[in-house]
């Protein structure tokens, strides 16, 4: 079980992270508007300006999605979540959580329900 500590160093990491990842999004929302009024000469350079659009649009929906991760993760912090293991109630490392702050599965449910996927 992680500490009250433990968790606000956790919790800052997700909030770092969420802005970050919005950032990102709002980034990416800017390259897609910016692209929206060049016109491009050839049909190689419009297929070319299009695939970049999508591939951003892609970025941006990344971004967005990862935010929403962090602000479950938050709301969960902010109800009491220990930072156990929601399907076998082991403890999930501080490391783990640094590094993957929108985890609720310790290492070895996550790596079981990835033989299942």
């Amino acid at each position: 079980m992680c500490s009250r500590e433990q968790l606000k160093i956790v919790k800052k990491k997700i909030l770092e992270e969420v802005n970050a990842s919005r950032d990102e999004a709002f980034h990416f929302t800017n390259e897609i508007k910016d692209m929206g009024g060049v016109r491009k000469a050839d049909v190689a350079d419009s297929a070319s300006s299009a695939a970049e659009l999508e591939f951003n649009a892609l970025r941006e929906k990344r971004a967005d999605d990862r935010v929403e991760k962090l602000r479950v993760a938050l709301y969960r912090i902010d109800r009491g979540w220990d930072g156990m293991c929601i399907y076998c109630g082991s403890d999930i490392p501080l490391k783990r959580l640094m590094v993957c702050p929108d985890t609720n599965l310790c290492t070895k449910c996550k790596g079981k329900m990835e033989l299942f996927k």
